[in-house]
């Protein structure tokens, strides 16, 4: 599940942020670790603010944010199927 910054990303994680035009986030797989996303400058922040885990991939201005996204998915073993992406309630 691939969670942005919302209301579900503090249920599910205990992070709270603001919303931004900036990539931050976080996977949480059926099984493993959650990994969080987060800009390479916000990254020492989001350290700051998890409260489980360790693991926080990051990029940089100019890499494409969505690329991380498939690679962490890819780290995690799926190289194919559907990511449920939570969209908070309107």
């Amino acid at each position: 599940m691939y969670l942005d910054v919302s209301t579900n990303l503090f249920y599910f994680t205990g992070i709270r942020l603001r919303p931004s035009e900036q990539l931050h986030g976080a996977v949480i797989p059926a099984n493993g670790d959650i990994v969080c996303l987060s800009p390479a400058f916000e990254e020492p922040k989001t350290r700051e603010l998890i409260h489980f885990g360790s693991d926080i991939r990051s990029w940089e201005e100019h890499e494409d944010p969505t690329a991380l996204v498939i690679g962490t998915l890819r780290s995690l073993g799926c190289d194919s199927g559907t990511v449920a992406d939570v969209h908070p309630l309107q």
